[in-house]
């Protein structure tokens, strides 16, 4: 790196480091100004509502980053090259023999740069810290006494939730209604609860709040939601047939009494363990049996032969084998009955709890109660979730996915339209800072209204970019060297 390339990337860092903090503490000031009122209805002491202060807007101050960036570095090689041509430093650059293009490159390396810490703070730091950025200014923590509906929220799996009340203080849906459906959105069951049950959000799988079954299988390393007192519904399709009847939380139907299960057991290879039940399928109720333990009695006749199971898990599929739901218990108790005629009996299940497998924690529940939840998401889960047929506001999660592709492009072009007028051989640096920032902020207001517009969400983001990107390069390319 040459003496003039360190001198030009050590004035530009050093303006931009000034704009940033300027621009980001008048962003700051003004925002408390007009929601001072808001900190001030917290109760506790003065430093208690500058502290809640500070950590509100350390948090903002991410997003603050965004909406500025792009502004920042326009702003900072305008004010570095507009001193140069002040001070007479590009004259005498010129009369050394140095090109202005040859000038501007080093800003121009930096500003792609510093769009990259943009990008870098979208993609890991806004995503990681969204639950706080959607906070109220009297609000601290996390959403602790939050309540709302969970308006049918779907997931990566395409299952459709939805609630009257869910409590973020004990994280629990209450009343959940649940659809499972395939990957073209196809309902293919439904999930039905009972005036009281709660689905509690996944804990550790050790805590006391849970069944002790949940320490059992793989329920520590499946992030999912258990609820108690359900019941699963598989929708019928003309190929793929319903159950004789629907399992609960409750109770399990199934031919697999004890009687077939001791045969199943005796015909399995000698590795398996003895009386423990691994993957029995009952191919007619959709179900696969394993358990810790299988107790039974080969004394008593077939027709009254008791059964126990310590920590079964009944895991619920359709013919397409996709994962419908688990049941899991403390233990469970065969119970012989002909209420089913196609089936021997059930097992009624003690502290049976159904879990789900799903993504929508409830982090992502309360995001989704922002109007900004999408844009706070990374573009990797932005891709996840416009992969899913359906979900709310699909033009909005389209635009700011492209919006976040094109911004870096809309920087750098903003970046080449400004600059030929601050590199004019024009002695009036005022008349150039002036036309600068008119055809700047001209592109700026157009960036956003082709966003506000009814255009197509992909238009909107690239259109900016189609009109004047070639405007930018052709001016760029006109100035005089």
């Amino acid at each position: 790196m040459k003496t003039l390339d360190r001198y030009i990337i050590r004035s530009f860092l050093t303006t931009a480091f000034m704009f940033l903090v300027v621009m980001m503490m008048l962003r700051i000031v003004l925002d408390l100004f007009t929601n001072m009122d808001e900190f001030t209805e917290q109760s506790g002491s003065l430093m208690t509502v500058l502290a809640s202060i500070g950590e509100y807007y350390a948090t903002q101050s991410l997003v603050y980053f965004i909406e500025l960036g792009g502004l920042m570095i326009v702003a900072s090689a305008g004010f570095t090259l507009a001193r140069m041509n002040h001070t007479n430093e590009l004259t005498a650059m010129l009369a050394s023999g140095v090109s202005l293009h040859r000038v501007v490159i080093p800003i121009i390396i930096c500003s792609v740069l510093m769009g990259g810490l943009v990008i870098l703070d979208q993609e890991l730091l806004v995503p990681r810290f969204a639950h706080l950025l959607i906070r109220d200014h009297d609000e601290t923590g996390e959403r602790a006494d939050k309540e709302f509906v969970v308006s049918i929220m779907t997931d990566s799996n395409n299952t459709a939730w939805f609630s009257k009340k869910y409590t973020n203080k004990d994280k629990t849906i209450h009343r959940p209604m649940v659809t499972l459906r395939d990957k073209d959105a196809v309902a293919i069951g439904m999930v039905a609860t009972e005036p009281i049950p709660t689905a509690p959000a996944p804990t550790d799988p050790d805590s006391k709040d849970l069944p002790s079954a949940a320490r059992y299988g793989n329920f520590a390393n499946t992030v999912g939601w258990h609820i108690r007192d359900a019941q699963l519904v598989k929708i019928n399709r003309t190929i793929d047939g319903v159950w004789p009847t629907s399992p609960t939380t409750k109770r399990v139907g199934t031919n697999l009494n004890p009687v077939t299960l001791a045969k199943k057991i005796a015909s399995k290879p000698s590795k398996q363990p003895k009386l423990q039940i691994n993957r029995i399928s009952d191919l007619n109720c959709g179900l696969v049996i394993s358990a810790a333990k299988f107790e039974t009695n080969t004394n008593k006749p077939t027709a009254s032969r008791p059964g126990y199971l310590h920590q079964p898990r009944f895991v619920f599929r359709n013919q397409a084998g996709q994962l419908l739901g688990t049941i899991y218990a403390s233990n469970a108790t065969w119970i012989y009955s002909d209420d089913i005629p196609s089936l021997t009996g059930y097992w009624k299940l003690k502290e049976g709890v159904l879990f789900l497998p799903s993504d929508l924690t409830p982090e992502a529940l309360v995001l989704r109660q922002s109007a900004e939840w999408i844009s706070y998401m990374s573009t990797r889960e932005l891709t996840q979730l416009l992969k899913l047929k359906s979900i709310p506001g699909g033009e909005s999660a389209v635009l700011t996915l492209h919006a976040r592709i094109a911004n870096p492009v809309n920087n750098l072009v903003m970046l080449l339209l400004g600059l030929p007028f601050i590199l004019s051989r024009q002695r009036n640096i005022k008349k150039s800072v002036g036309l600068n920032i008119l055809v700047v902020g001209l592109f700026y207001v157009f960036i956003y209204g082709c966003r506000y517009m009814s255009i197509e969400p992909v238009w909107a983001a690239w259109l900016p970019v189609l009109i004047f990107g070639p405007l930018a390069a052709v001016m760029f390319d006109t100035v005089k060297t």
